[in-house]
């Protein structure tokens, strides 16, 4: 997504929308457009992407509630500005934050601040005691295309995952690879070491840059050695993990490429908290070990059922219950299985954002 999320505003009296157009700005994010009536809001969506929307409920005596259905439907955060009360606001609405006009500017600072992805902390280190000191961390930034672990080469250090995403690369003799597992902020790199072994049996590959908190290999030896329930926290995600590369296996036999790329996508919005997702034919083609054009006709699949909208190098989610749908049972039993083996961290790995609650 663009630094600056973009924001629909749906008022119905021009000077009120030039206005909260002016506020919205003054709050560093940009303004895709304004919309006064319902049709209009939905031509505006079939043909725009936005990042959120602010939503007056009456626009010119219609409610505009189809409109937030509609919104639902694609993913977008938004919430109300108005005059009316929560009272009116239907049961499938009534979670968005409601505003009243005139709106102070630290009460739309609150709100426009939902729209900007929410920083987090590596799931796995939230269960260890704050301030432990159990291990030595040291935080890193990772750039999208680095290699944290090379197949047949010693692992150095360990990454517990904070943001972007790291692909787990399996390839056979000829270097011929394929994605057989992914990790974002509910789990680490470096599998092997909690099973005893020492060298990386996987390229681990930055595919979307990253921020992570990395020990080295031997502090972390020592403090499973100190300390049971750490190992047991480590070797419960291992075996999550294991469930997660079996159902990839599963995929990849199985499932048609439609279904795939289904799965692939909902699985980097559980991992990235976002919908929207910059990423080239080709990189897709190469973690699926198919060729490019294949990958072009699952894509223009998807994006004929209206479930994505795909421009050059950006996909985006619009409807994830239906994306679900079109994964045919090949997406979410390892994420059971994370929130089985995992109740402490945080529960299954569907993380898809609240505000869209229709996408499950």
């Amino acid at each position: 997504m663009d630094a600056r999320p973009k924001l629909l505003i749906v008022e119905d009296n021009f000077l009120a929308a030039e206005a909260l157009s002016d506020a919205v700005k003054a709050c560093g994010y940009d303004v895709a457009g304004t919309v006064g009536h319902v049709q209009t809001a939905f031509r505006f969506l079939r043909n725009r992407d936005v990042d959120g929307a602010i939503v007056d409920i009456d626009l010119h005596g219609e409610m505009s509630f189809p409109v937030c259905e509609e919104l639902q439907r694609l993913n977008v955060p938004f919430f109300f500005l108005t005059v009316h009360q929560s009272s009116v606001v239907p049961q499938p609405f009534c979670k968005h934050r409601l505003l009243n006009k005139p709106v102070a500017t630290d009460a739309l600072k609150a709100a426009l601040a939902e729209f900007t992805p929410v920083a987090r902390r590596n799931r796995l280190l939230e269960c260890l005691p704050q301030g432990s000191g159990l291990l030595p961390l040291e935080h890193t930034t990772l750039e999208a295309g680095q290699v944290l672990h090379v197949p047949g080469q010693p692992i150095h250090h360990v990454y517990f995952v904070e943001s972007g995403l790291i692909s787990i690369v399996g390839a056979d003799r000829a270097r011929r690879g394929l994605e057989v597992g992914m990790i974002g902020f509910e789990g680490m790199t470096g599998c092997e070491i909690l099973l005893g072994d020492e060298i990386a049996a996987h390229q681990a590959l930055v595919l979307f840059a990253a921020s992570a908190q990395r020990v080295t290999v031997d502090a972390l030896r020592e403090a499973m050695a100190r300390s049971r329930s750490l190992t047991d926290l480590l070797l419960r995600f291992a075996h999550a993990f294991m469930v997660q590369t079996t159902h990839t296996a599963i995929a990849a036999g199985r499932a048609s490429l439609v279904e795939r790329l289904a799965r692939t996508l909902l699985m980097w919005q559980d991992r990235l908290g976002e919908a929207d997702r910059r990423v080239t034919h080709n990189a897709l083609a190469m973690l699926m070990g198919v060729y490019r054009p294949s990958i072009t006709l699952a894509v223009q699949e998807l994006e004929g059922k209206r479930l994505i909208r795909a421009a050059r190098n950006r996909i985006r989610i619009r409807d994830r219950a239906g994306l679900e749908q079109a994964a045919n049972g090949f997406y979410g039993k390892p994420e059971e299985e994370y929130g089985r083996l995992l109740p402490d961290a945080g529960g299954a790995v569907g993380l898809a954002p609240a505000a869209s609650s229709q996408a499950g």
